[in-house]
């Protein structure tokens, strides 16, 4: 099986029992916060309250998914 991301690049989604799995798994939903944190940023177009927090809160989630990942390797 195979994800498609935005930009046309094809993405394999490797066997659950791969040995990086988990691994692979925690950096895809990193990007994923990642890409949603750059997308409303892009979509913004004054400093607001809401999009600050929600960046932030996004940072936090990332913050604690690397320190995740840095376990799984």
């Amino acid at each position: 099986m195979e994800t498609s991301n935005n930009r046309f690049v094809t993405i394999p989604t490797p066997d659950p029992s791969w040995d990086y799995y988990q691994l692979w798994h925690t950096l895809q939903l990193i990007k994923s916060d990642l890409d949603s944190s750059i997308k409303l940023l892009s979509e913004t177009e004054e400093n607001n309250d809401y999009t600050g927090e929600m960046v932030n809160s996004s940072l936090h989630r990332i913050d604690a998914l690397v320190e995740k990942a840095k376990g799984e390797i």
